[in-house]
């Protein structure tokens, strides 16, 4: 890239290195180029770049939103599944204590008891279709 300073500026680096920009176009090593910048200094390029590109990634400890309804609903199988103790109420429906601990969130009673509803269905649909 080329530089140019209406008055003429100089350049020095912390690293030690020196130069001068004057009225004309002159071209400058890479490591100038901020530095030029940063003293006003005119350039022949529409876009700088004074850095390599650095293209962003999500990191695995990023926020992500939850899928609530898929979390419950696999905490509810896995609760099905294992039969423990504890697991349903007197009424035969989830405690929602148990259900806060399978899906790591406390979720609403609405909720979970909407999608236990909703696979008890399924399970009895499931168990007529085999005995048909």
């Amino acid at each position: 890239m080329q530089f140019r300073h209406p008055d003429g500026a100089r350049l020095a680096l912390t690293t030690g290195h020196v130069t001068f920009v004057g009225p004309e176009w002159t071209p400058l090593p890479p490591l100038f180029h901020a530095e030029a910048l940063a003293a006003g200094c005119e350039c022949d390029q529409r876009t700088i770049r004074t850095r390599a590109a650095i293209v962003p990634r999500a990191s695995d400890a990023a926020v992500r939103p939850l899928d609530e309804p898929h979390l419950i609903r696999e905490a509810l199988i896995t609760l099905a599944q294992r039969q423990q103790p504890g697991d349903l109420t007197g009424d035969g429906m989830p405690d929602l204590k148990v259900v806060a601990a399978l899906c790591g969130f406390r979720a609403k009673k609405e909720v979970v008891y909407a999608i236990w509803h909703d696979l008890v269905d399924a399970s009895l649909a499931g168990d007529a279709a085999d005995e048909s």
